[in-house]
Parts: structure tokens; sequence; C-alpha cells
């Protein structure tokens, strides 16, 4: 679901637990996580980090309304995780984690997500990706195999021999550049969910410079869906994506490809419309 779409749902959810008038069952990604103000009586959590089991456990009586909940943590047959290599790491290290917790008679009776535990499980996070923290850059992106906390510190890759004695020699411009806060290769695609969505395709596709219309693509991001390269390949050859105008590279989705109950489909449903003439 594009943004807009996740807060309407988010609130119909709320107002459901609000009115307490009958059972709400929520199934989500672990977006659900990053700060949503959300009660339920009980949780249950594909294993993952300890710290995402934390974030999941935040949304078990958030509001202390009734007898405390229980979280429930299930290791799945089928995990789609290999795909994610935070999350398999995360996963990974919280299993070491439960395993000693299991072989141990004196730690089984630790809390969970106490913090002697949870600073088991970051030492077993961060040593596994010791080589990751200092954010190693290719030669490809920045012109030579570095860092960027080398890059961002003394830069010594960046000069042959000795570095010049001046304090600011930093790479801020190319470190920038190879920065990724989210190291996913998505692209973004408009989605025409409701009148707004349909309306900022329209205003982009009828635009003089829908790449300098800062309003306008201010207005998308909260109608954008993020899609990994194998699933916009499967879209662009449905013929389910376009561009708003040749040549921006700013790309919207078909209306039949977007649904208003989950989202995002690559099975077309209902009619074509025009979204731009």
């Amino acid at each position: 679901m594009c943004p807009a779409h996740r807060k309407e749902r988010l609130a119909r959810i709320i107002q459901f637990l609000l009115d307490e008038k009958e059972p709400v069952l929520c199934v989500s990604t672990q977006l659900i996580e990053a700060g949503i103000d959300v009660d339920f009586s009980s949780v249950i959590r594909f294993t993952a980090g300890l710290d995402s089991i934390a974030q999941a456990a935040g949304r078990c009586n958030r509001h202390a309304k009734r007898p405390p909940g229980h979280v429930h943590v299930v290791n799945p047959s089928e995990d789609k995780a290999e795909m994610l290599r935070d999350i398999r790491a995360g996963k990974e290290a919280a299993e070491h984690v439960l395993d000693e917790l299991a072989r141990n008679s004196q730690l089984r009776a630790s809390d969970l997500l106490s913090p002697s535990v949870m600073a088991k499980y970051f030492q077993y996070y961060f040593f596994d990706r010791a080589k990751e923290m200092d954010y190693p850059v290719a030669a490809s992106e920045v012109g030579r195999n570095d860092t960027l906390l080398n890059m961002l510190a003394e830069n010594s890759l960046a000069v042959r021999g000795t570095p010049p004695p001046i304090y600011l020699r930093q790479s801020f411009m190319a470190a920038q550049r190879a920065f990724k806060a989210i190291n996913a290769p998505t692209q973004g695609v408009i989605v025409p969910h409701s009148d707004a969505g349909k309306a900022v395709i329209n205003g982009l596709s009828s635009s003089f410079d829908p790449e300098k219309d800062i309003g306008l693509l201010k207005q998308a991001q909260q109608f954008t869906v993020n899609v990994f390269p194998q699933v916009l390949e499967r879209l662009q050859k449905a013929g389910a994506v376009h561009e708003v105008q040749e040549g921006t590279g700013i790309l919207y989705l078909d209306s039949r490809y977007y649904h208003d109950e989950f989202g995002l489909t690559e099975t077309p449903s209902g009619l074509m419309e025009t979204l731009n003439a």
C-alpha cells in the first residue's frame, strides 16, 4: 500500500479497536512496529531480531487497559526473510540467543527482553556484521574500494602517498552519493489510490516540467509504492507501468493493478482508466 492508503487503513483499525464491538485481526508487515499506536490483546510475530520482537510486543496491551496479554513468537517452515539481509541477520542472532536460553537452566528463566539478554543479542548481531559497520563502498560507486567511515574521517585513500596536513579533506559529496539509508534496489511507482492519487498523476502528466514540480512531487510521495526490480519488470511486461512523460523516469501504475483492499497487485482487476491525455 502507498502511505496514504496505509494511513486510511490504520485509522479504520484504530476506530474498530476503540469501538470494541467485534474482534479485530490485523495481518501486517513489520511497518506496524514503527511507532503505530495500536493496542491488541495478543500478538503473533514471526521469528526476527529481539529488537523487532520487542517492537511487536509494544502493540500488545499497549495502553494497559486489560490484563497482560501474550506475545507468541513462531518459526514458520517457509519464510521470505532470505531476501532481506538485515532481517535475516537479526533472526539468526535471536535464534542463537534463544538456543542458549534453552540449553542453560539458569538463563532459561530470564526475561527475553531483559537488558542482559538484549545485550547478548546485540553482541552476536554486531559481531557477525563487524565488517559492515564501516559501511564499505565499491570502486564502481566512488572510484575506489573504500568505506564511508574512512571517507568521512582521514580519507586516506583519496590521495596518493602521504595525505596533506589539512583538516577538511573528507569526501562529503561522494559519501552522500554512495550512502543509502535503506539499501534496497527499489523503484518508486505512483499509484492511482483515491481521487487524490489520480489527480497527482494527471498533474505530473500535464506539468510543463514534472521533474521540477516540487509541490506535485511532494504530494506524490504519499501515493508511491517502492517495488523490487523483478516485480517492476513483470509489471512493465504486462503494460501496467508508464512514464508520466517520456524521458522523465517518473512512473505511474495502471489503475487495474492497484486494489482498494491490499494495494499493488500483479493480477489486473476492474476496468482500465485513462489518467492522462
